[in-house]
């Protein structure tokens, strides 16, 4: 088998990507750096839907389909991790956006036993000469849908690093990949304010020498970070 020519039998545009929503479609997008930019940009072009729910994690973008009012009832951001954009949305008023309390490890398994997605929008390296590529820089909950999602539609990205481990997706197991290149996205470093120092202070102070640390973003671990230089010996648990 060819997997280039399996490739380029997959090979859509974004506007063909988006020719498979419809009313009520469920749609999961990979998480944070990794989502699906360029069928997220556009979902908002889609006309004559309602009620088609996009399950995001720590989106990054701010995109129209969940920004602006006039998509109420037609597009609902499903946010599993509130980001600055789902925040601004749900302050503002709007009602393009909700909150899904869950556990971040198990979140795809839970969404696929509560309602099976019926498309996945994922990111991933170019691929091999085997046909594989990989999921790249998230890999929290992206195998479970390629695994279990009815539709799966990867953005393959050049700038999208090929990672080890349980990452590896074989075109065979893709319906559609769509050519989009992009910068990874990163969050903008935050300078900590004076109360969050403070805060910062305590949290150090409990910190002892040879400890493990597993550190968020935001603020508060930022500050916490800059005050263990002077710690030895840490451990550190990855997160973002």
């Amino acid at each position: 088998m060819n997997w280039n020519d399996e490739y380029r039998k997959k090979k859509i545009s974004i506007e063909e990507g988006l020719r498979n929503i419809r009313s009520g479609t469920k749609i999961v997008t990979s998480m944070a750096a990794m989502e699906a930019q360029g069928l997220l940009k556009n979902l908002h072009r889609v006309e004559g839907v309602e009620n088609v729910a996009v399950a995001t994690c720590l989106n990054i973008g701010e995109y129209p389909f969940f920004v602006n009012k006039e998509y109420e009832g037609k597009f609902l951001n499903e946010s599993w991790f509130h980001s600055v954009g789902a925040r601004k949305a749900v302050s503002n008023g709007l009602r393009t956006v909700t909150y899904i309390p869950n556990n971040l490890h198990t979140a795809g398994v839970e969404r696929i036993m509560a309602n099976t997605p019926d498309i996945f929008w994922g990111v991933a390296s170019p691929m091999d000469r085997n046909g594989y590529m990989t999921v790249s820089l998230s890999t929290v909950y992206e195998r479970d849908m390629v695994e279990n999602a009815k539709m799966v539609i990867m953005e393959v990205n050049e700038k999208a690093p090929k990672t080890h481990g349980d990452t590896h997706v074989h075109i065979s197991e893709v319906d559609y990949v769509i050519e989009n290149s992009f910068e990874i996205p990163e969050l903008p470093d935050t300078e900590p304010s004076k109360t969050e120092m403070s805060i910062a202070g305590h949290i150090s102070s409990l910190v002892e020498d040879g400890s493990t640390l597993q550190i968020g973003i935001g603020g508060i671990p930022n500050a916490v970070a800059k005050l263990m230089e002077d710690k030895h010996d840490l451990g550190i648990h990855t997160e973002m």
